[in-house]
C-alpha cells in the first residue's frame, strides 16, 4: 500500500501498542483498524458515490476512528467540530436562499 495516512495505519495494524489516547480511553493499533474498517463498510454501503465525509464529532477516539475510516473508503474528510455546527447550518440555509433566489 502507497505511504498514505490509510497505509500507515494498515502497516501498523497488527500491533497492540496504543494509537489513540482519549483521557483513561485508549485504543490500540489492532483496535483503531479493526473499528475503521468496520466503520468503512457502513461509509460505503450508506453512500457508495465516493462523496467527502464530514464527521461531526468532538475531539475524540471516535473522531480518529472515522478519519481513518474515510481514507481507507478513498473519501475526502471535512472535519466539523460540533462547536461550530451551528456554522455550518447557517451556510447551508444561505446557500438554500441563494439557490432558490436564482
Amino acid at each position: 500500500m502507497p505511504r498514505t495516512i490509510a497505509g500507515l495505519l494498515i502497516a501498523q495494524a497488527d500491533s497492540d501498542r496504543p494509537a489513540v489516547l482519549d483521557g483513561d480511553r485508549s485504543l490500540s493499533y489492532r483496535d483503531l483498524a479493526a473499528n475503521s474498517h468496520r466503520l468503512v463498510a457502513r461509509i460505503t454501503q450508506a453512500d457508495p458515490s465516493g462523496a467527502n465525509v464530514a464527521p461531526l464529532l468532538p475531539n475524540s477516539d471516535a473522531f480518529v476512528v472515522a478519519y481513518f475510516a474515510a481514507h481507507i473508503a478513498g473519501r475526502t474528510v471535512v472535519p466539523v467540530h460540533p462547536y461550530y455546527a451551528w456554522v455550518w447550518r447557517r451556510l447551508g440555509r444561505l446557500t438554500h436562499r441563494f439557490v432558490s433566489a436564482n
